[in-house]
């Protein structure tokens, strides 16, 4: 699903239909940033054989879409949201994996 969004990933801001559901839309504003965020961590135990390799992938493309929704407004309010309201869990994960 990870590999989808960023195919529909709209290359400027408001330029097509797919930015006005990715910026815009009540349900991606609210979980899209959060889930992704959730994502990040959660690939880190799969427990599959191949768990070492596959996060990498994954994780390419989870910042590529965090990276362009942190150029939209509407997401980074968002975003500062989610950092006020989990001082601990899914975004300290976030960031202590940002540091490895």
């Amino acid at each position: 699903m990870v590999e989808v969004l960023t195919c529909w990933m709209p290359r400027r801001s408001g330029s097509s239909v797919t930015s006005t559901l990715s910026e815009g839309h009540q349900l991606s504003l609210e979980y899209l940033v959060r889930n992704l965020l959730k994502l990040y961590v959660d690939i880190e135990f799969t427990g599959s054989h191949t768990q070492f390799y596959d996060k990498f992938n994954i994780r390419h493309n989870i910042t590529e879409l965090l990276e362009y929704l942190w150029q939209v407004p509407s997401h980074q309010n968002a975003w500062k949201q989610i950092s006020r309201e989990e001082e601990k869990g899914v975004y300290l994960n976030f960031l202590k994996l940002l540091d490895q």
